[in-house]
C-alpha cells in the first residue's frame, strides 16, 4: 500500500511541477507576409467592414505565439481608422460546420479572444496584427470596422463644434 500512495505521490509532483509546454509549441512564430494581400485572403462584409474568413469556413490556424500580420490595402490608401477589432478563437478549425451531423463534434464552436490569446498591435489604417501570447493552440477569425478615411471625402459624422460657435 505505501508504494502505491509512493508512486501516486510521485505522479502527482510531476504532474504539478512539469511545465505547460512541451516541445516547440512556444516558440514565436510570425507570418511575415501580411494577410489580406492575396485575392482569396479576407472579403469585405460591406464598405466597413472586414474579414479575414468567412464564418462557415476554415479559420487561420493560430497555435501558441504566432503572430498574424493583416494588410487592407484599400483602407490603408483611404486612411481609414479602425474604429472596432474582433478577434473570435476556436479549438476547431471550422467551428461553424453546418450539415455535418452525426459527424461534428459537440462544443464545435467560438469565443471573443481576450487578454493574451488575442492581442492586437501594431495597428495603423488598414495594418495591425493579432498575436496569440499563449502556448494553446487555436483557429482565429478577425472581423474589423472602419471608420471614414482622411480620402473618402465623406463625413465623419464628428461635431467639430463650428456650427455653435458665435462671432461678434
Amino acid at each position: 500500500m505505501r508504494r502505491l500512495v509512493a508512486a501516486l505521490s510521485v505522479i502527482a509532483i510531476a504532474v504539478v511541477a512539469a511545465p505547460g509546454c512541451f516541445g516547440r509549441e512556444c516558440e514565436p512564430d510570425v507570418i511575415q507576409v501580411p494577410y489580406g494581400e492575396g485575392q482569396t485572403e479576407g472579403d469585405f462584409i460591406d464598405d466597413a467592414s472586414w474579414e479575414s474568413t468567412p464564418l462557415r469556413t476554415k479559420w487561420l490556424a493560430f497555435p501558441g505565439k504566432r503572430t498574424w500580420k493583416f494588410h487592407i490595402p484599400r483602407w490603408e490608401r483611404e486612411g481609414r481608422p479602425f474604429v472596432s477589432m474582433v478577434g473570435y478563437v476556436s479549438a476547431a478549425e471550422s467551428p461553424d460546420k453546418v450539415g455535418c451531423e452525426p459527424d461534428c463534434l459537440l462544443g464545435d464552436n467560438w469565443t471573443n479572444g481576450t487578454g493574451f490569446i488575442a492581442e492586437f498591435s501594431q495597428v495603423s489604417p488598414g495594418r495591425f496584427q493579432v498575436t496569440n501570447d499563449s502556448c494553446s493552440p487555436f483557429y482565429l477569425r478577425v472581423v474589423m470596422r472602419a471608420g471614414a478615411g482622411t480620402d473618402s471625402g465623406t463625413d465623419s459624422g464628428a461635431d467639430s463644434g463650428a456650427a455653435d460657435a458665435q462671432t461678434e
